[in-house]
């Protein structure tokens, strides 16, 4: 699911996004320069909207390639390799062609496959922070 690995990549802890809740959905920003004192973020690149029951988003600035870079970079700040690629799946349906992300870092190595780079994205950088929490 989407919203739940944004609010942790939007965790104080984590960093990656900034978070703030709203009457049906949730925005998350990227790339901005402060938190305001409305705690909103000055000129953010990214704004999205991400509503509660369908998680369907709506870009308001940026676009999911903005992101996937934008998370990228910020894994790598962190001294986590982010590796992106599309492979194929093969089962008794046919193939079909999947996103896979695999994180290394350190002690810290993670995949995770989707049919869009963007959860899967999230999926990795979310496993890597539950590994470097429990180890």
């Amino acid at each position: 699911m989407l919203l739940p690995d944004l609010r942790t990549l939007a965790a104080p802890e984590m960093g990656a996004l900034h978070r703030v809740a709203a009457t049906g959905s949730e925005n998350f920003y990227a790339g901005y320069r402060s938190i305001l004192g409305s705690g909103l973020p000055d000129q953010p690149r990214i704004h999205m909207s991400v509503a509660h029951g369908t998680q369907d988003i709506q870009w308001l600035r940026g676009d999911s390639p903005n992101l996937l870079l934008h998370l990228m970079h910020w894994a790598a700040r962190r001294n986590h390799r982010v590796r992106l690629e599309l492979v194929n799946e093969f089962d008794e349906n046919g193939d079909q062609s999947v996103y896979e992300a695999s994180l290394h870092g350190g002690m810290v190595m993670a995949s995770a496959r989707a049919l869009d780079p963007l959860s899967a994205l999230l999926r990795v950088l979310v496993q890597a922070e539950h590994s470097e929490r429990a180890a």
